[in-house]
């Protein structure tokens, strides 16, 4: 899991680069998708460790309350 993380945090400015300067090519918004794709991975990884550690401090109320705003679950 950590390689996919620091593939994704390597993905997204791929997916910006490829998007600006590859745009007028046919394979171009099939390869911004994948990439975007596998930044959303990492970059919700990020949000449920982040949810955890927030949850930890604020006691099981406002845990609970981040836990189904953000939609995180950590089994």
């Amino acid at each position: 899991m950590r390689y996919l993380n620091l593939a994704g945090c390597i993905a997204i400015p791929l997916a910006f680069l490829t998007h600006g300067l590859f745009a007028a090519h046919t394979w171009e918004s099939t390869v911004t998708f994948i990439l975007a794709g596998l930044g959303i991975v990492a970059l919700a990884n990020m949000m449920g460790r982040a949810t955890e550690h927030l949850s930890e401090r604020a006691g099981p109320t406002w845990g609970g309350l981040l836990n189904a705003t953000f939609g995180t679950r950590r089994s």
